[in-house]
């Protein structure tokens, strides 16, 4: 089952979507300034996409 079947079976957790998103994106952040020695200023604040950019399947970041 991937996340797009959870939430279509749970659709009362597509409004914390939004939340867990940029959550997990400043996670994210913080693990990629450890691993590659960057500073934190370059990296967003906030995660650039939408969860449905992000769950789209042509969906590829520059």
């Amino acid at each position: 089952m991937d996340l797009s079947d959870h939430l279509r079976d749970n659709p009362s957790l597509k409004p914390l979507v939004p939340d867990v998103l940029q959550r997990t994106f400043r996670g994210a952040v913080i693990e990629a300034v450890a691993e590659t020695g960057l500073p934190h200023a370059m990296f967003p604040h906030e995660c650039p996409w939408t969860f449905d950019e992000i769950m789209a399947e042509e969906f590829w970041p520059e």
